[in-house]
């Protein structure tokens, strides 16, 4: 049996989505990570204003959507200033982060800048796992966000959408996770 298929499928003529490494820097040695070293050094990475142009030109490519990530972009002490480029260009701003680093004020800063989601990255929900993954003990610190998203309400004027991400458990995690479910953990 053939099964025909729709062949006349439209493209989108732009790109929607601009993935910004805006550096290389991290406090985690994570396993799984793409950038175990610094690749870039602090004083090569691009400037403030040439970020700024580069989000200007994606907007005017018709990009909607601007992803900051790295190494931990909250180690850029101007990501204030990177964010608030990119609500000045009308991209719709995630920062992908461990979270370390993001303290209750620098949380509202960035909002007021116009973060508009925040994605958590967590490595197991085991800590000790997650340390371990990590190669560092910052299973505290990337929960802390979650605890200041929590308490800080009312000094936040509008609600930013957070997401988890956890990579594949740990199998001892997913053999504990699976008995919570069944009712025998």
């Amino acid at each position: 049996m053939t099964i025909a298929m729709e062949t006349d499928l439209q493209m989108v003529p732009n790109p929607l989505a601009l993935i910004a490494e805006i550096t290389h820097r991290c406090p985690l040695h994570c396993v799984y990570c793409s950038n175990p070293l610094e690749l870039t050094s602090r004083k090569e990475e691009l400037a403030t204003a040439d970020w700024l142009r580069v989000f200007k030109e994606a907007s005017a490519l018709g990009v909607l959507h601007l992803h900051l990530t790295g190494g931990e972009p909250l180690a850029r002490p101007d990501l204030t200033d990177l964010i608030a480029g990119a609500r000045q260009s009308r991209l719709y701003t995630n920062l992908i982060t461990s979270g370390i680093g993001l303290l209750r004020d620098r949380l509202a800063q960035l909002v007021e800048a116009g973060l508009d989601h925040i994605q958590l990255s967590f490595q197991d929900s085991n800590e000790g796992h997650a340390n371990w993954i990590a190669g560092a003990r910052a299973h505290a610190e990337t929960t802390r966000p979650i605890r200041h998203s929590t308490v800080s309400r009312p000094r936040i004027r509008r609600a930013v959408p957070t997401r988890c991400r956890f990579p594949s458990p740990h199998p001892s995690s997913r053999t504990r996770e699976s008995d919570r479910a069944r009712g025998s953990g």
